[in-house]
């Protein structure tokens, strides 16, 4: 995705779960993923971060890197806001 809105795929295929390779967890949990804006290729813009088991950060990405105020939900349904 070069510009415009899209979403980057990460997969974590090395992931580990005490010790030994985790073959039976929902392959999703595995992949970590931006959803949102890109400009030349980077994420850039507003968008979604996506971890592992669901929590997120929504805001604003200049060049791949977090920019300005955001919000961070874990999945467990907590709500952190930060500015910078």
């Amino acid at each position: 995705m070069e510009h415009g809105y899209g979403v980057l795929i990460e997969r974590n295929k090395n992931k580990k779960l005490n010790g030994e390779q985790d073959s039976n967890e929902d392959k999703t949990l595995n992949e970590i993923f931006y959803e949102g804006e890109f400009c030349f290729g980077y994420k850039h813009g507003v968008g979604r971060y996506y971890f592992q088991k669901g929590s997120y950060i929504y805001g604003e990405w200049r060049f791949n890197k977090s920019f300005g105020s955001g919000i961070f939900i874990f999945c467990k349904l907590k709500m952190l806001i930060s500015k910078n």
